[in-house]
């Protein structure tokens, strides 16, 4: 989503974009396009590049129980 729907000649913007990477390991490149109404440049591709790793899992945390039940962390 652009930061507004119009920007005059010579001004700035801010552009979000999100990529959803579940279930995707490895090099991801995805594009977007932007057109515009400058006659020298009426599209402009930004290309997005990343490396999707997995996610480090914590392990479970582990209970052990003494004779009287009670819990020890």
């Amino acid at each position: 989503m652009a930061s507004s729907s119009r920007l005059g000649p010579g001004e700035k913007g801010r552009l979000t974009a999100r990529i959803d990477t579940r279930g995707r390991r490895g090099h991801l490149v995805k594009s977007i396009e932007v057109f515009s109404n400058d006659p020298e440049k009426p599209r402009t591709v930004l290309t997005l590049k990343a490396e999707v790793t997995a996610a480090e899992r914590a392990a479970p945390r582990r209970r052990e129980t003494s004779s009287a039940g009670e819990f020890f962390r």
